[in-house]
């Protein structure tokens, strides 16, 4: 009886788990206070980013309020205008159009209608080709055209020189002949150029 020792371990543990547990909730509560501070922090981010967007955007703002209120303005006056003019021709100028007048003249707007929209077409459809056409040219200055030609002439100047003192010095009929062959070819040449450049 004097040998048995008391066993402490099941009053230690539930004294251990006791702690563990608040361990686990202040850990918790440092967690959600954390996500807290984090979301409000994100909050406050995005409101700052939206208040200097709309400091930024105000005088726009105003701007296109200033337009909006003369255009209001504008409309009034125009309306008003439109109804003056409405009353002044139905005092002065009484006219009663009979049903074949009434019908004539609807006749004739669109007659008139339709032939703006067959010219309509008709300008669209020459703009459309004169796009594709002109998409295919290559643009040079003014400059650069002039510089051009004066460097075929200088070329071509250049390509007589050499097939005359050929001829000259060579005095070969087979030459001859190839300098003609070669000279024709080649104004063939930029004429077909020209032609099918021309047809684009």
């Amino acid at each position: 009886m004097a040998n048995r020792k008391y066993d402490y371990s099941k009053d230690v543990q539930p004294t251990e788990a006791t702690s563990e547990m608040a361990k686990t909730s202040e850990i918790e509560e440092v967690t959600a206070v954390t996500a807290e501070e984090a979301r409000r922090q994100r909050l406050e981010q995005r409101n700052d980013a939206l208040a200097n967007e709309f400091r930024r955007l105000k005088p726009e703002i105003a701007d296109a309020h200033k337009k909006l209120e003369s255009l209001i303005e504008g409309i009034g006056a125009y309306a008003g205008t439109m109804q003056n003019l409405h009353d002044l021709l139905k005092t002065s100028f009484p006219i009663r159009f009979a049903e074949n007048d009434r019908q004539a003249l609807l006749e004739e707007i669109n007659t008139i209608v339709d032939n703006a929209i067959s010219r309509i077409r008709i300008e669209s459809k020459k703009a459309d080709k004169d796009i594709r056409r002109n998409e295919n040219r290559i643009s040079m200055t003014q400059t650069t055209f002039w510089c051009m030609i004066a460097l075929l002439l200088i070329l071509a100047t250049f390509f007589a020189l050499v097939i005359f003192a050929n001829v000259k010095l060579i005095h070969s009929d087979v030459l001859t002949q190839i300098s003609v062959v070669y000279s024709g070819l080649t104004a063939l040449t930029i004429i077909i150029a020209a032609y099918i450049y021309r047809k684009k």
